[in-house]
């Protein structure tokens, strides 16, 4: 069984083309809840990135004006 949202937050609209989604999945030999949490990860790991690399930019930034003990504190801390 796959879990399709909460049901309040979640239309029965919603609800239907998500179940018509999994069926699709399924038809086509895929598991739908193994292809959710890949789709998951990937979603993390997309956010991890642009987060490293603003992260990076900023600090490259405002380290100029920074000790290199404090500009290493803060890149740690990151």
């Amino acid at each position: 069984m796959i879990s399709l949202g909460v049901s309040t937050t979640v239309t029965l609209a919603d609800a239907c083309s998500r179940r018509d989604d999994a069926r699709k999945l399924i038809t086509k030999g895929k598991n739908a809840s193994e292809v959710r949490k890949e789709q998951k990860i990937a979603l993390q790991t997309e956010s991890h990135s642009v987060f490293v690399k603003i992260a990076t930019e900023w600090h490259q930034m405002k380290s100029t004006k920074w000790s290199v003990g404090y500009a290493s504190d803060i890149m740690e801390a990151l």
